[in-house]
């Protein structure tokens, strides 16, 4: 009986070294800097992204939330590479209409792997 559960213990140690060790390569484990461009698609009624708020709430690391008060790019946020990030933001779209423009709210997925993305 001792020896089946040693037997037993040895062959699920081995199943989890199997596993363990052919997991991703430890690059999808590191963390990636990532730039948001956020265009004009995000302006259904016309006009053009300013005062861009982005944050990268999956998976939520320390430097993933970031603004740009003059411009459409928000640059630097931090998430994990090749992983879907959940990307939700706000622009406001300045117009020629009286009143300057309207906001927009948004949600999307990306698979980031540095660089720059497009919402």
């Amino acid at each position: 009986m001792r020896r089946a559960a040693i037997g037993l213990f040895l062959a699920v140690m081995a199943t989890l070294a199997l596993v363990v060790s052919t997991g991703e390569p430890a690059k999808a484990w590191s963390t990636v800097s990532v730039n948001v461009v956020v265009t004009t698609a995000q302006c259904p009624n016309g006009g053009t992204p300013k005062r861009v708020n982005v944050s990268i709430t999956d998976p939520g690391l320390p430097g993933s939330v970031g603004s740009n008060w003059s411009g459409n790019t928000v640059y630097g946020l931090k998430t994990w590479y090749g992983y879907q990030s959940l990307l939700q933001g706000s622009n406001f779209c300045q117009t020629t209409w009286y009143g300057a423009g309207y906001y927009k709210y948004w949600s999307t997925y990306r698979y980031i792997y540095g660089g720059t993305t497009y919402i």
